[in-house]
């Protein structure tokens, strides 16, 4: 198991409340996945880009979920919450 995988169980375990974890790429392009997402769902994911605040950050409704995205160091983690 990678140390992305790992860190995304962890994220997981630790959380009672998500329901999946994705990291991609700033290209979004899935570097792992967890939970119920999936690597198909970073290419939805390319259309926020715009919408992201001076943070790093921005909340989208997908699927049955809300997906929180923060941008972080060559990394963009995605958390998912059931609406």
């Amino acid at each position: 198991m990678s140390e992305i995988a790992k860190a995304l169980d962890a994220m997981l375990q630790d959380s009672g409340e998500l329901s999946g974890a994705i990291a991609m790429r700033p290209d979004y392009l899935c570097i792992g996945a967890r939970g119920v997402a999936v690597p198909k769902d970073a290419s939805h994911f390319a259309q926020a880009e715009k919408l992201f605040d001076s943070d790093g950050c921005v909340s989208i409704e997908f699927k049955d979920y809300l997906v929180t995205l923060q941008k972080g160091q060559g990394v963009i983690i995605g958390v998912y919450r059931p609406k």
